[in-house]
């Protein structure tokens, strides 16, 4: 099976992303599943991202600040949905 970017390597989408960037992207995610699946490292949510739901719980941050929060961790590979 040929992959999106061997039978268009010039498409993108509308961030300008190529398809080869997006491919990699999720080679690299598998990767870290695997590795997460297999024991080899165990996954650890940081303390700056418990906070920013300890601010969400205490007031601290808007609803709407908190769903930004998720977005940006979701779109930088730190949540993986």
């Amino acid at each position: 099976m040929n992959s999106v970017s061997e039978i268009s390597p010039t498409l993108q989408d509308n961030n300008s992303t190529s398809i080869t960037e997006i491919e990699n992207e999720q080679e690299e995610i598998h990767e870290v599943s695997e590795l997460i699946s297999n024991g080899v490292i165990e996954p650890k949510v940081p303390e700056w991202v418990k906070n920013i739901a300890l601010w969400y719980g205490q007031g601290t941050i808007s609803e709407d600040e908190f769903i930004d929060a998720i977005r940006f961790l979701i779109k930088e590979g730190v949540v993986i949905v």
